[in-house]
């Protein structure tokens, strides 16, 4: 497993990653993303779309749909590394 850094899980690969789902929450990360972030991201950047993820997945996530939600959690997780790291 490639552990991400913020050169990897920088602004324009979290809009790709973003861009599949219709949630609220994710509306509201791309909003933050392409309106508010450089391509750099600092530590309150990541911390506000790690936040808005756990709402999203607190919000809508179902065990019926387990799959769905599996890039999500797993972008939260990807973040959380980022933060206890590198900031």
């Amino acid at each position: 497993m490639i552990l991400p850094s913020p050169d990897t899980l920088n602004r324009e690969y979290l809009i790709k990653r973003m861009e599949f789902y219709g949630f609220v929450e994710c509306s509201c990360i791309l909003a933050f993303l392409e309106n508010v972030c450089s391509k750099s991201l600092d530590s309150a950047s990541y911390r506000f779309i790690y936040e808005k993820l756990k709402e999203c997945l607190r919000n809508n996530y179902s065990d019926s749909c387990k799959q769905y939600f599996d890039e999500l959690k797993k972008l939260q997780t990807e973040i959380e590394y980022i933060l206890s790291v590198f900031f």
